[in-house]
């Protein structure tokens, strides 16, 4: 009868073990902010302008890193979206959903504000999540842009 109640109370007990029992899975949120500079080139298909781009900096968590990007703009709202890889010197990447909205500075100059949407990666950061804004000018003329990002980066724990 005495084992009969401990199996009972066993059973009782184990569902809240197991609720509060810290997951493995669990994740971490870690700040990511980084800076860069590089060149972009297009080709425009009126009212659309195909943005394919190749920048390089340093950023928290990355180290030395460069980014490849490939956007569809609407050229009469100057707004766009598309996707990029933030690629680390190891290897490692980050992949992104990218929307963004330019504004024109004075002609031929442009500021742009970009939201970034990490939907995954591979390496050190297969799983990964999180998103950033990142804000650059460019030089319509030359290519050259250069800015900076911050947000937040979400890793599974012991990543």
């Amino acid at each position: 009868m005495k084992s009969l109640r401990n199996l009972i109370l066993i059973g009782q007990l184990l569902p809240l073990l197991l609720v509060h029992t810290p997951s493995a899975a669990a994740e971490v949120t870690v700040p990511f902010t980084g800076a860069f500079e590089g060149s972009e080139t297009g080709i425009t298909e009126f009212p659309t302008r195909y943005i394919f781009g190749d920048v390089g900096g340093t950023a928290s968590h990355l180290g030395r890193f460069t980014l490849h990007y490939e956007f569809v703009v609407d050229l009469l709202t100057i707004s766009g979206s598309g996707t990029a890889a933030l690629v680390a010197a190891n290897g490692d990447r980050l992949y992104a959903e990218v929307t963004g909205q330019a504004t024109v500075v004075e002609p031929g100059y442009l500021s742009i504000v970009e939201i970034y949407t990490l939907t995954d990666g591979d390496g050190r950061f297969t799983g990964a999540s999180g998103g950033f804004t990142l804000t650059r000018a460019l030089e319509q003329s030359t290519g050259i842009t250069s800015g900076s990002f911050e947000g937040t980066l979400v890793l599974p724990k012991g990543k």
